[in-house]
Parts: C-alpha cells; sequence; structure tokens
C-alpha cells in the first residue's frame, strides 16, 4: 500500500529533483532515480514496485479509460415561451463517483431521468471545475485572461446537485 506523502513533501521532493536537473521534472527520469535508490528515496512508498501489480494496475487504467467517455443519447421536453422544445442531448453512459476512485473505482449506468444521478454527475462536473480552476486558473489570469466563467459554471453545478439531491 502507498504511503501518505504530503503535498508539501512531494512538492519539496519535485523541487529539488529539477535542481538536479536544469528546471526539468521528467517523470521516467524521476521513477528511475527512485528505482536505483532501492528504498532509500523519500519517494520509494509511492510507487508499486512489484512489476506484476504495476501492469495489472495499468491494465484497470486502461479499461476505466476505454469506457470513459461512450455516452448515451436522450431527449429532453423543455417549455418555452408555452412552446414545447424537444432537444436531443447526451451524456457520459457512466457516472464514476470520485469516493469509488480511490479503491479502484467503477462506473454505474447514469439516467439522465434519476434526480440522484444527476446530483452525482453535476457534483462530479463541479468538483472537476473546482480542481481546473485551482490547477489552471493562475496561468489564465496569467495570460490575461478571466476564469469568472468558469468560476459561475462550477457554482452552477454545485446548486444543480444540491438542487436534483433534494
Amino acid at each position: 500500500m502507498k504511503a501518505r506523502i504530503t503535498r508539501a513533501e512531494r512538492q519539496k521532493i519535485v523541487k529539488e529533483f529539477q535542481d538536479r536537473h536544469g528546471g526539468r521534472y521528467d517523470p521516467r527520469a524521476f521513477m528511475e532515480e527512485v528505482r536505483a535508490t532501492k528504498g532509500q528515496h523519500p519517494a520509494w512508498s509511492w510507487f508499486t514496485w512489484d512489476d506484476d501489480k504495476a501492469a495489472e494496475d495499468h491494465r484497470v487504467w486502461e479499461a476505466r479509460v476505454f469506457a470513459q467517455d461512450v455516452v448515451i443519447q436522450f431527449t429532453v421536453e423543455q417549455i418555452r415561451r408555452g412552446n414545447v422544445v424537444v432537444i436531443e442531448s447526451e451524456a457520459p453512459a457512466f457516472i464514476s463517483p470520485v469516493d469509488l476512485r480511490g479503491r479502484g473505482g467503477g462506473y454505474f449506468e447514469f439516467d439522465p431521468n434519476d434526480p440522484v444521478q444527476v446530483a452525482v454527475l453535476c457534483d462530479e462536473a463541479a468538483r472537476s471545475l473546482h480542481a481546473w480552476i485551482r490547477r489552471y486558473g493562475g496561468a489564465v489570469i496569467a495570460g490575461g485572461g478571466t476564469i469568472s466563467a468558469v468560476e459561475k459554471l462550477a457554482r452552477q453545478l454545485d446548486n444543480a446537485s444540491e438542487a436534483s439531491a433534494a
């Protein structure tokens, strides 16, 4: 089982690696450096050194990727200005709740008519957008852009998740 290495510890380890390699972080070179220490590197416990287990974990990841963008198509009827408008739409065929991912994950069929599943999907989307903002928001702002539209969308998804779950 992987040992818990805090983000601050990982950041320090990565920075030290970059300092030794001209500011560059090459994941393969980093892993090989850790492997060469035979257990003495502070990041050693992060990796799976059992090749059979690592290969199996990779195949599970490949199977997850295989199904991740499969969609279902469905019809939504909305009333706009007194008229019924039919909208053909699509959504992921499966949802993968975050709380299951740490234990190997898994997908559940998605039913757009099930308010609980809609709430889960909205929550997942909101979490992803919040993570995107934390990861890339600074770059957008530094590049002269704004993240307000993404923040607004994340809040809308948060609200939709709460409303669907109620």
